[in-house]
């Protein structure tokens, strides 16, 4: 595992851009803006999918699609929602981590 130094964060912070973040608050049009929000505005919108992909998955089984190869699909794709959903979590610590170390090395 590689390490990014404090000057590879200040370029990387220095010269990201947000387009399209949404929400109350957020930066649209490219501009320099709230990147952290906008990773986490990414991670919600990959978690809905994968919501309602295990929602149809799940009607399928209720409508008597019960077979069990019907029911091992509902079962990985609520892994995969689990997966993904620590993954964005991690994400986010390690950056607000990452920031929190700058902040105090400033």
């Amino acid at each position: 595992m590689s390490t990014i130094d404090q000057s590879q964060l200040q370029g990387f912070l220095a010269n990201t851009t947000v387009s399209n973040a949404g929400g109350g608050g957020g930066v649209s049009g490219g501009g320099k803006g709230n990147w952290m929000r906008a990773l986490a505005e990414s991670g919600m919108r990959n978690l809905d999918a994968q919501a309602s992909k295990i929602t149809s998955l799940s009607d399928s089984v209720g409508s008597g699609a019960d077979k069990p190869s019907d029911m091992i699909a509902v079962t990985v794709a609520a892994m995969e929602m689990n997966f993904k959903s620590n993954s964005v979590s991690t994400q986010l610590n390690s950056a607000s981590q990452a920031m929190e170390a700058l902040a105090k090395r400033s």
